[in-house]
């Protein structure tokens, strides 16, 4: 945040100049020609504070901007812990979906056996027909839990 150049306007500026010019001789003054080298010096001793107000200024920005950064840098990290979390979260439901899809269809099954020797209504036979396609879509929806964990993987990691 150019600290050091503050600091320079401790120092004194120095000037010079110089100059060469004649002027028609007269009878009061000579005609020959005039050189003239002029320095000059100026330092700013005591500005009430605004240096050192300007230097503690900048240091705060400097320190700001690095907090900064390091929240970002700990959000990234924290959005990428949850993203991992919520992958391992939807794989586990996409297995309980995969065995809840096995025993609705295994219920289909024995409905059905039931149904043949007249134990179960067609009733029963529905409702058991109704929780296979209710578990199949629960399990899509697992999957695509799934696949939507893996793209916000893959978007904070910046693929």
């Amino acid at each position: 945040l150019y600290i050091d150049e503050i600091y320079y306007r401790y120092l004194p500026s120095l000037s010079a100049s110089f100059s060469y010019g004649g002027a028609k001789e007269s009878a009061f003054a000579e005609g020959g020609p005039r050189w003239t080298l002029t320095f000059g010096a100026q330092w700013l001793l005591w500005d009430g504070g605004y240096r050192e107000g300007e230097i503690k200024l900048r240091k705060a920005q400097k320190e700001a901007a690095q907090i900064q950064v390091e929240q970002i840098a700990k959000k990234i990290e924290s959005d990428l812990d949850n993203a991992h979390a919520d992958y391992l979260s939807s794989l586990n439901q996409v297995e309980s979906g995969l065995t809840q899809v096995e025993l609705a269809e295994e219920a289909l099954r024995q409905a059905r056996i039931a149904y043949k020797y007249g134990a179960a209504t067609q009733l029963d036979l529905i409702n058991a027909e109704d929780q296979v396609k209710v578990a199949k879509i629960a399990l899509v929806q697992d999957q695509l839990a799934v696949e939507l964990a893996v793209r916000e993987i893959r978007h904070l990691a910046g693929n």
